[in-house]
């Protein structure tokens, strides 16, 4: 109660000194310009600062060593939350009346006040100053001018990020909103799938829609919803696309031309060897025939290079060929009249 009271006499001791002061004045020669800086947009429900401020002062002795003047506002759509000084001496607000005086003065551009308000109602809402005379450092006048602001008040964007439809054209889908995550099966013959989705605001947008390839096992799809305030949502469908095909890599046959293996073919026997007369290498090359059958389609091996010793073909590998073009010199302990029909081994390693 008692710091109430002594704000009642000081605004009044103010006014008198404001308000009766031209009265003691001769006449004004010093001129001030002021503005009102901040946003010129708020959304409703929102707070917004505006600083009332001294631009230039001009003709004043000593500069401007008061300062007061009316502020008005669209009280339908503004509401005053609080007033903060900034000038070199304290300034005050009662009512719509502004004012201030002290020892330091304003001698150029300067904020004078904050004001925050608090958006009420749609709309152009509008903040005015109202300049008055002021003295001098000297005691006499200077016109501040008046100055005007207005402000746009808008509804908040929507943060609505919701879908209102998913579907998907190859399985189906219980939509809810609420609902982020999806599985879906597919059988293996379903190579691609087409997503579609409605954003339940039409100022959202969507992204992720649109026919999807799919893979074998498990494909994974993100719909993200962005909401006009840039609010995001992802839904997720996880599409399972069936794998029926067989895991069977095992040759039914093999068999090498006009030559048995060793061991007899098997399926799990992934090693064999061959015994082929040398009478059987007349040239550096040596045509055979691989066949194989069901699994793996029948190769034809030809031209087989006797000298590069390694050779591979589809899941064939001849890994070592023991058949030296002048056996004499190759192999030691063979006398050079050994006869050509020496043997030769090859193995083959199924890989």
């Amino acid at each position: 109660m008692k710091n109430i009271l002594n704000k009642k006499i000081n605004f009044l001791i103010l006014s008198f000194f404001l308000f009766l002061f031209p009265v003691l004045t001769a006449k004004a020669d010093g001129t001030a310009t002021t503005g009102i800086s901040g946003n010129s947009s708020v959304y409703v429900g929102k707070t917004i600062d505006v600083v009332l401020y001294v631009n230039s002062v001009s003709g004043a002795n000593g500069g401007l060593a008061a300062f007061g003047g009316n502020i008005s506002y669209s009280t339908d759509k503004l509401e005053l939350v609080k007033t903060t000084s900034l000038a070199p001496f304290t300034v005050e607000l009662a009512g719509n009346k502004l004012g201030g005086f002290g020892a330091n003065t304003i001698k150029g551009k300067q904020n004078v006040m904050k004001f925050t308000f608090k958006a009420k109602a749609t709309g152009n809402a509008t903040i005015s100053y109202s300049g008055s005379k002021q003295p001098d450092a000297d005691a006499k006048y200077v016109n501040i001018s008046s100055s005007r602001k207005t402000i746009n008040i808008t509804n908040p964007p929507s943060t609505n990020n919701n879908l209102s439809s998913l579907s998907v054209s190859n399985g189906s889908i219980n939509f809810n909103k609420n609902t982020t995550n999806y599985n879906i099966s597919v059988d293996t013959n379903v190579t691609s799938i087409k997503i579609s989705a409605t954003a339940e605001d039409k100022g959202a947008s969507v992204s992720g829609t649109g026919t999807k390839n799919l893979g074998y096992g498990n494909n994974k799809f993100s719909i993200i919803v962005t909401a006009p305030s840039g609010d995001k949502k992802t839904y997720i469908i996880m599409v399972n696309r069936k794998d029926n095909r067989s895991s069977n890599n095992k040759l039914s046959s093999l068999s090498v031309d006009g030559v048995e293996l060793s061991p007899k073919f098997n399926s799990n026997t992934k090693n064999y060897t061959v015994y082929v007369p040398f009478s059987m290498f007349e040239f550096s090359r040596f045509p055979f025939i691989i066949t194989e059958s069901l699994a793996v389609p029948t190769t034809l091996l030809t031209a087989l290079d006797v000298s590069n010793k390694v050779c591979t073909f589809a899941v064939v590998s001849v890994t070592e060929i023991i058949c030296p073009t002048n056996p004499a010199s190759a192999i030691t302990g063979i006398p050079t009249s050994t006869p050509s029909f020496l043997p030769m081994f090859i193995t083959i390693m199924l890989l």
